[in-house]
């Protein structure tokens, strides 16, 4: 229920923006990290990237994610293409993004991406 849906956001994202502003500003002032990583799959649709210096993407063709979601009955393919709809799309995400990873593989494909990347914009601006 989109309506219901949007209720239960309007009250409970402020409050996930106010502790995770929180949680990063206590890992900045300790200074020790060279970052600090947020994993949320609502964080572009609820505004937290505000928070971010930098949004990394995942994207995966459509067919692969509804495979993913129905996987051993754990949603219906209903259900996963109503989700699916309630998304920001594939192309908004990856235009409001610094880097897009396309996860067309497995986790290890995933991965390798991932710590490439981390190489490349984090860890070489030591």
């Amino acid at each position: 229920d989109p309506g219901r849906r949007r209720e239960v956001e309007g009250s409970v994202w402020a409050r996930i923006f106010e502790t995770l502003a929180e949680r990063i500003r206590v890992e900045r002032r300790k200074g020790a990290a060279k970052a600090v990583v947020v994993e949320a799959a609502a964080l572009l649709e609820a505004g937290w990237d505000a928070l971010c210096d930098e949004v990394w993407v995942v994207v995966a063709p459509e067919g692969e994610v509804l495979r993913r979601l129905t996987r051993n009955g754990r949603m219906s393919e209903e259900d996963a293409q109503a989700r699916i709809r309630a998304q920001m799309t594939e192309t908004r995400r990856a235009e409001r993004a610094a880097a897009v990873i396309r996860n067309e593989g497995g986790t290890a494909q995933l991965a390798r991406a991932v710590e490439a990347l981390w190489r490349e914009r984090v860890a070489g601006k030591a």
